[in-house]
C-alpha cells in the first residue's frame, strides 16, 4: 500500500472520530468504548461521509477549481479529493457544535477579556447601539444555552441517575434528590454540579447542596429527617446571612445505595407530623427554630 492510499485511511478514520465525538448522541458510548471499538466506529462513520462525497464527485466527474493544483499528479485523484472533504467537513461539524457551548461558558464567565470587550464597546459604541447588541447577545446566550441542555441530554440518555441529576440541576419536578449512603445517611437536596461521565464510577463524584439530611431507621427502612438546612439557604437567598459561606457537599457516586427523586410537598403533606413504626418522629429536627431565634 503507498504512503498517498495509508495517508487517505488516516485521513477517513480521523475524520470519522472527530465527527462523532462531535455528536452528542454518539459522545458518551464513544468514551466507553476499547481501542479496537473506537478504531471501528470512527472508520464506519469516516467512510460514510467519505462514500457521500466519493459519489458525489464522480456524479459530477469534476473537482472544485480551488483544490485542482492541490490534487494534480496524484494516483486518484477523486479518491484523494474526497478524503480531505471529509476531513473538512468533520473539522467544520466539529467547530459549529463545539461554539454554542463555549459561547455559553464564556456568557457565564467573568473573564478579563469579557470585562475589556464589554469597555471597548460602549466606548467606541452609542447608546442605543450598545442595547441593540445586547439584546442580541441575549438572545444568542439563549439559544446557546438551549444547546447545551439539549446537548446534555442526549449524552447522558439511558443513564438513570444521571437524568435525574440533570433533572435536579436545572430544577425541574420538584428539583430535589435524595441520596442514601451505604452508612444509612440520607441527604436530601439540589444538585449542584453533574459528574464527570468520562470518569469511571468510582472517580465519580455529584455535588449537592443540602436541603436535609438524616437517615433510615434500621427497623422500617423509614427516612428520618434530623437536620433542617432550608432557614440558612433561604437567608442565603435573600442576601440576609451566609453569603460568604458554601453549604454544598461532595458524594462520591459508588458510595450512593439508594437514590430517588424526592417531592417536599408530599412529606410534608404526609410524613412530617407522623412517628415511625420504631417509635420516634419522622421529623425531629431544631435546626429551624434555632435559626430563627
Amino acid at each position: 500500500m503507498s504512503g498517498l492510499n495509508v495517508l487517505t485511511v488516516l485521513l477517513v478514520i480521523v475524520s470519522g472520530y472527530i465527527t462523532t465525538k462531535s455528536i452528542p448522541s454518539l459522545k458518551r458510548s464513544l468514551v466507553r468504548t476499547n481501542g479496537q471499538q473506537l478504531t471501528l466506529i470512527s472508520a464506519v462513520a469516516g467512510l460514510i461521509i467519505f462514500s457521500a462525497f466519493y459519489f458525489l464527485f464522480s456524479f459530477f466527474h469534476k473537482a472544485p477549481s480551488g483544490f485542482e493544483e492541490i490534487l494534480r499528479g496524484s494516483p486518484n485523484k477523486l479518491v484523494t479529493r474526497s478524503a480531505f472533504w471529509t476531513f473538512l467537513t468533520s473539522l467544520m461539524l466539529s467547530l459549529g457544535l463545539r461554539l454554542p457551548t463555549q459561547y455559553y461558558e464564556f456568557m457565564l464567565s467573568d473573564s478579563s477579556l469579557k470585562a475589556k470587550l464589554r469597555g471597548k464597546l460602549k466606548r467606541r459604541l452609542k447608546e442605543n447601539e450598545v442595547r441593540r447588541l445586547s439584546n442580541a447577545l441575549n438572545k444568542l446566550h439563549w439559544y446557546s444555552f438551549l444547546y447545551v441542555v439539549r446537548a446534555s441530554r442526549k449524552i447522558i440518555r439511558g443513564d438513570a441517575a444521571e437524568e435525574l441529576y440533570f433533572s435536579s440541576f436545572f430544577r425541574e419536578a420538584s428539583g430535589l434528590c435524595m441520596f442514601v449512603l451505604e452508612s444509612k445517611k440520607a441527604i436530601i437536596g439540589n444538585v449542584t454540579g453533574m459528574p464527570d461521565y468520562t470518569m469511571p464510577k468510582s472517580e465519580r463524584y455529584v455535588r449537592v447542596l443540602p436541603y436535609f439530611t438524616g437517615h433510615l431507621c434500621d427497623d422500617h427502612l423509614q427516612l428520618h429527617i434530623t437536620t433542617d438546612y432550608t432557614s440558612y439557604i433561604k437567608e442565603q437567598h435573600d442576601g440576609v446571612r451566609h453569603q460568604e459561606y458554601s453549604f454544598d457537599v461532595v458524594i462520591p457516586s459508588d458510595g450512593i445505595k439508594y437514590l430517588r427523586e424526592f417531592d417536599v410537598n408530599f412529606f410534608q403533606a404526609d410524613f412530617i407530623n407522623k412517628r415511625c413504626p420504631c417509635g420516634h418522629d419522622i421529623y425531629n429536627t431544631t435546626t429551624t427554630q434555632a435559626a430563627d431565634q
